[in-house]
């Protein structure tokens, strides 16, 4: 209520400042004087004695006096303020009483915390928010290394600030970072420009054609998983032998995947246009579908539909069908 009530004074003006300074003057001074003396109307004269006189500045001479004669300004400040100030000294030790009382509780939050996690060995994260903040808790806690699988041409904006970020911050501490991509990543200009960030921060870089799931491995800590049907979401694993096999399955990938060149040059595209193109007929012939096949390739169907064009192109194909007979006729995978 005080604060509220010193929230509703007026602000002092410059004619208030005159009618102020002239009072000041005198031992008192009446309305038809102080309108001569400065050349204000009745009005305006009555509103800035109306406002000195909240502010404690001014008052009358006597109860029935109409003179008016002024105050001092360290009195009106005592008169107005000490009541809040009274009120504002209790309010804060009131914030520094809760604020040690909830500080001695933050080292037993962490502490149970982090028991907690230990314990729960599954955990499902429904989305970006929940991902991203689990992502900056399991690195900050890595002192080895971190793995990256992302299957997929065009990644998310969120995904790969999260990921440029984590890597940074990783490879600032000595931590090793090593990202696995699809080799359709390396001709999509958002994603191929944020691997090349990655390579120039110190991470090692690698593309495949096929054969990869979207993981996330913290040391022998911890390992994130892409879920199969939330994109945005992925679960987490805390249990030894889970992330273990996790890690097993990304280093096979790894050992099968193709470094990105420091600087790319049309042999590489070629090599990299081929491996695609023969990780396509494998698949042809082990009678996959092609949106199955586009999907492990990690492209949209439209490009596995062009690199399907020239492929039967070469091959002289007259459909899908003939494709596969010729391949499997000639012995091409």
């Amino acid at each position: 209520m005080v604060i509220a009530a010193l929230q509703g004074l007026p602000r002092l003006s410059p004619q208030d400042a005159r009618v102020y300074a002239l009072a000041a003057e005198r031992s008192a001074v009446g309305l038809e004087e102080l309108c001569v003396e400065t050349g204000m109307t009745t009005e305006e004269a009555q509103s800035s004695v109306e406002r000195l006189c909240a502010l404690q500045l001014m008052r009358p001479l006597s109860p029935t006096s109409s003179h008016l004669t002024v105050v001092p300004p360290d009195t009106a400040r005592s008169q107005l303020l000490d009541a809040a100030a009274q009120v504002i000294n209790a309010g804060q030790r009131v914030v520094d009483r809760i604020r040690s009382d909830l500080d001695t509780l933050a080292s037993v939050y962490e502490a149970s915390a982090a028991s907690r996690e230990s314990r729960q060995v599954v955990e499902v994260l429904a989305d970006e928010q929940a991902v991203s903040r689990m992502l900056l808790s399991q690195a900050s806690r890595t002192t080895r290394e971190v793995m990256i699988a992302q299957p997929g041409s065009v990644q998310p904006e969120k995904t790969i600030r999260d990921h440029q970020a984590m890597a940074d911050k990783l490879l600032e501490r000595g931590v090793a970072v090593r990202a696995l991509y699809h080799h359709t990543a390396r001709f999509e200009a958002s994603t191929g420009y944020h691997l090349t960030q990655l390579q120039h921060g110190g991470s090692e870089v690698r593309t495949c054609s096929e054969g990869m799931s979207a993981m996330l491995v913290f040391d022998d800590q911890a390992a994130l998983i892409g879920l199969r049907d939330n994109p945005a979401g992925m679960l987490l694993v805390r249990e030894p032998s889970m992330v273990a096999f996790v890690r097993r399955t990304f280093d096979q990938a790894w050992s099968d995947a193709t470094a990105l060149p420091i600087r790319s040059n049309r042999d590489d595209v070629a090599r990299t246009s081929d491996d695609i193109k023969s990780t396509i007929l494998r698949l042809l012939a082990e009678g996959l579908e092609d949106r199955v096949i586009a999907q492990r390739l990690g492209m949209s169907l439209r490009s596995y539909q062009r690199h399907m064009s020239q492929i039967m192109t070469k091959l002289g194909a007259r459909n899908r069908l003939h494709a596969g007979y010729l391949i499997g006729r000639d012995g091409l995978v």
